[in-house]
Order: C-alpha cells, then sequence, then structure tokens
C-alpha cells in the first residue's frame, strides 16, 4: 500500500510524540514500560522498514529513469551526427580532402545577438591552417581564422568583417554577401546578412546565392551554397541592388561541420549554375 507524504508525515510526527512520551515515563518508572516498549516496537517497526524500503525504491526508480534518458539522448546525438556526416559526404563530393569537426564553443555579439566565430576541435597537429573553408551538409559556415595545436577559430559568414564573393540566380551574376547593413535600411534580424550585387547585376527573391571561389579553393571553393534571397530591398539610387539573404546552414545549431583541405580543379562550366554543359 502505498503511502501519501501527508500520511506518512502525520505518522511520523505521531512516532515521535510517542517516543517522547515513553522516554519521559521510562524515566521514572523503567518497568512499567515494558510492554509499552514491546507494542511501539510491533507497530512502528515494520512501518519504519516499509517507508525505508519505499525511499530506496524511489530513488532506484530515479536513477534508472535519468540513466534511460541519459542512454536515448546519446543514441539520438549519435544518430544526428550519423546523417550530418552523410550529408557533408554528399555536400562534398568535388572536395578531394576534409575533415569532419565537431563544434565545441561558439561565440556571438551580446548586443546585436550576431553569431560571429565558433571553435572546433581540430588544430594545427590534424593539419588545419588559417584560410580554410569551412561547411556543413547545408552549405557554407565560414573559414578558419586562428589555429592553437588541437583547436581553431572559425569566422562564421555572420561575422560583421566577414564577406564572401558570391554568384547569384542561374544567371551566376557577381555580388557579397556580408552582414552590414546598407545605409538607409533597418538594421536585418539576427541571422540575416545582406547581397550587394555588382553594379548592372540582377537579383530575385528566391535566388540561391553560392560562393564565387578563390584561386586554389582557399578561404572558399567554387559554387558552395551561401543562402538564398528573401527580399530585394528598395531602390534607394545606389549603384548596385542589394537584397537580404537567409543562410543555408542553421548557424545557431551547429554541430558537425567540415573543414575543406583540398578541392580538385573545377572547370567553368561546372562552377556556374545553370551554365550549359
Amino acid at each position: 500500500m502505498t503511502l501519501q507524504t501527508r500520511t506518512r508525515r502525520r505518522l511520523l510526527a505521531g512516532g515521535v510524540v510517542i517516543t517522547l512520551a515513553v522516554v519521559g515515563v521510562g524515566q521514572a518508572r523503567p518497568a512499567t514500560l515494558a510492554p509499552v516498549r514491546d507494542a511501539a516496537g510491533s507497530v512502528f517497526g515494520p512501518m519504519e522498514d516499509v517507508l525505508t524500503t519505499r525511499d530506496d525504491t524511489i530513488e532506484t526508480l530515479t536513477r534508472q529513469r535519468d540513466d534511460a534518458r541519459r542512454q536515448l539522448a546519446q543514441r539520438s546525438r549519435d544518430t544526428r551526427q550519423q546523417s550530418d556526416l552523410e550529408g557533408l559526404q554528399g555536400a562534398l563530393s568535388r572536395v578531394t580532402r576534409y575533415l569532419p569537426a565537431q563544434v565545441v564553443g561558439i561565440s556571438s555579439d551580446a548586443t546585436t545577438q550576431t553569431l560571429r566565430r565558433v571553435t572546433i576541435d581540430l588544430g594545427s597537429a590534424d593539419g588545419i591552417e588559417s584560410n580554410q573553408a569551412v561547411q556543413a551538409s547545408a552549405g557554407l559556415v565560414g573559414r578558419t581564422v586562428a589555429v592553437s595545436r588541437h583547436t581553431s577559430t572559425v569566422q562564421l559568414i555572420t561575422d560583421p568583417d566577414a564577406v564572401v564573393g558570391a554568384r547569384v540566380g542561374a544567371s551566376g551574376s557577381l555580388g557579397t554577401v556580408g552582414n552590414v547593413t546598407p545605409p538607409g535600411l533597418s538594421a536585418r534580424e539576427p541571422g540575416l546578412m545582406t547581397l550587394t550585387m555588382v553594379a548592372g547585376g540582377n537579383v530575385r527573391k528566391g535566388d540561391q546565392v553560392h560562393t564565387l571561389g578563390s584561386a586554389g579553393g582557399r578561404p572558399y571553393p567554387a559554387n558552395i551554397l551561401i543562402g538564398e534571397v528573401v527580399s530585394v530591398d528598395p531602390d534607394r539610387g545606389q549603384s548596385g541592388m542589394t537584397a537580404v539573404v537567409r543562410p543555408a546552414v542553421a548557424l545557431d545549431r551547429l554541430d558537425l561541420v567540415a573543414v575543406v583541405m583540398s578541392v580538385e580543379r573545377a572547370t567553368p562550366d561546372r562552377i556556374l549554375p545553370g551554365a550549359a554543359p
């Protein structure tokens, strides 16, 4: 029979009162209380055993529950990482060599809530150098900017100091992506970036934005997805159109990423999205 907490407290309080009474009388007439002691022992002895057993059972069940939760969380994490790794393998089909890495730290601007940098668990001992691209299965994350023996700092594409050369849409129009709001416009929502087109370039909502690429693939190989245009800014008489880009990668939920070590040489046909074969 399960004892409710209130009942349990009342029984314990009653036991204390009886015990005090027994002690007081026992000091005056010890022989008189022998039957009382026997009766109290027969009543409260089994009850104490029940309460103690119940406490032990609750503690054991609580521990088993917590262990099961930890195991389930670990299995869920392992499954997610395996899925991320498979996604990376598909996304990095043109990369001849890359190293998977775990995000172990993060840095953001407390005022603007802008994510600026993360720390990964690979460093110079693993062959990592500065100015190497880092990407997730969904697209570009950033580039390494500082390397120690066992860890590296990655500048995210949302860092206000980061600028990435880009090609936009099927036409491959040129532009740059950064996290600085153009003059005359309200500040972007946290996590959104600005695409600035080269004069004469056109952009539309829904256009995908990919990396332009750098010589030798450093810091950025060509044709890595940066994000998607979610809106085009009004014309303010500026030389190039600007637009709002949502990153392809959920940077606030980074876990498994890959550091691009080397890429195969790409032809222009393979760089330009939508280019004729």
